[in-house]
């Protein structure tokens, strides 16, 4: 964006940005929407004992109030808006798409460019129809083709409107989450080899919906994976955590997108592994169910750690120290690095920095997709009483905060 986005504060130099630069605001529908009915995860929250906290509900009520939203975002300065087309809506009964829902986007879309917003839409953002989760979900035989014909739908009847497609949010966490963890639906426990299973369609259900949207869009397409920052210090040993099975799944992905047009970056915070093993997202101590407490954790009460989308360590800290050993180098030799030197070798990597040789190899821009930003309990507090109206806001900074917190009033786990 090459306008200045607001009066810089006293004392500070105003940003600029190169003309075409994106900034925006990153959302999920079942998280702002609300009332997705429809949906596996509504049904999973609704479970007893589901192991999300609160039913997403109303949500903020973005369904309806999109014109509001958007036009919060625009005067706040954004110029870009990522939000998801809700597969359960536009598709409710199987083959059956919804002209209505369909309208509904294409309003959206419209309201986008309306405020000069740039529109970057997800076509899957966790989100099944029930009648897709009933017969097998992201493991069903024919789910890659399912989502084909989908992306085929969205980009036939809704592309001419869309800015930038984002197949699948978060595809390499889809066996893990909810096969592993049980964290997403459907909520299994343990099974790895249902996990792989997941991960290998879904990432031929993302090889086909390129495919499907190139076919019949010109818009950009790519993928949006979820890149933590991995640490290790002196002693640790790279092992199969859960945080570094997805990083391996994630490398299928970046080694597969020679056919995509860029890829998402979504990093959160950085993961720490000392001797004694994995140390976590850095989850704050005063935080309840995993949602920040203080200003220095992110909303789902991870360490706040802007360093993690560069991926560089301070000078003379211990994975410095081990980048420089020679036979730390001789080990990793046919790992490709980053411009810093740091080895990007399986498990081992700092899945942060990925932008740098790997983008440069596949030719491919990094879009980073989302990226949560410290909320205080002021923020909170300016919601409860004057919800966010536009012309409350005192400045477009405080906007995109009071944006980001409205956005994320329903925090799916891990996601």
């Amino acid at each position: 964006m090459s306008d200045n986005p607001g009066a810089p504060a006293q004392g500070k130099r105003p940003l600029r940005f190169p003309d075409g630069f994106l900034i925006g605001a990153s959302t999920a529908g079942h998280q702002t929407e609300g009332n997705n009915t429809n949906s596996d995860w509504w049904e999973f929250e609704h479970r007893p004992g589901s192991p999300v906290h609160e039913p997403s509900g109303d949500a903020c009520d973005s369904y309806h109030r999109y014109p509001e939203d958007i036009g919060l975002a625009a005067g706040s300065g954004l110029n870009a808006y990522r939000f998801s087309v809700e597969w359960p809506r536009l598709e409710p009964a199987e083959g059956m798409f919804s002209r209505a829902e369909t309208a509904h986007y294409r309003r959206v879309l419209a309201a986008c460019h309306e405020h000069g917003i740039v529109p970057v839409v997800t076509y899957n953002h966790f989100t099944l129809p029930l009648w897709l989760q009933r017969r097998g979900g992201f493991a069903a035989d024919d789910f890659p083709q399912l989502f084909q014909r989908f992306c085929t739908h969205i980009t036939r009847t809704l592309g001419d409107l869309i800015g930038w497609a984002v197949t699948i949010n978060e595809p390499e966490g889809a066996g893990d989450a909810g096969y592993v963890l049980g964290i997403h639906p459907p909520g299994i426990v343990g099974d790895r080899e249902l996990a792989h299973r997941v991960a290998d369609n879904v990432l031929t259900a993302h090889h086909l919906g390129v495919k499907a949207i190139h076919d019949h869009g010109s818009m950009p397409v790519g993928v949006s994976l979820a890149l933590q920052d991995m640490q290790y210090e002196d002693g640790a040993t790279p092992g199969k955590t859960e945080w570094e099975l997805n990083a391996l799944i994630s490398e299928r992905y970046i080694e597969a997108a020679q056919e995509d047009d860029f890829v998402g970056l979504q990093t959160y915070t950085r993961i720490r592994f000392g001797p004694e093993g994995e140390r976590g997202p850095g989850l704050h101590p005063e935080s309840k169910n995993g949602l920040a407490e203080t200003d220095d954790t992110t909303q789902v009460g991870w360490e706040f750690y802007p360093e993690a989308l560069d991926g560089d360590d301070p000078a003379g800290s211990p994975s410095q120290r081990r980048q420089a050993d020679p036979a730390h180098r001789e080990r990793h030799r046919h790992h490709p690095r980053s411009e810093t030197g740091g080895v990007h070798g399986p498990g081992a990597a700092r899945r942060a920095h990925v932008p740098g040789r790997r983008y440069r190899r596949a030719r491919l821009p990094p879009l980073v997709t989302s990226r949560q930003l410290r909320v205080v309990r002021r923020i909170r507090a300016d919601l409860r009483s004057r919800r966010g109206r536009p012309s409350d806001l005192r400045s477009p900074a405080e906007g995109e905060r009071v944006l980001a917190r409205r956005r994320r009033t329903f925090p799916m786990p891990a996601g």
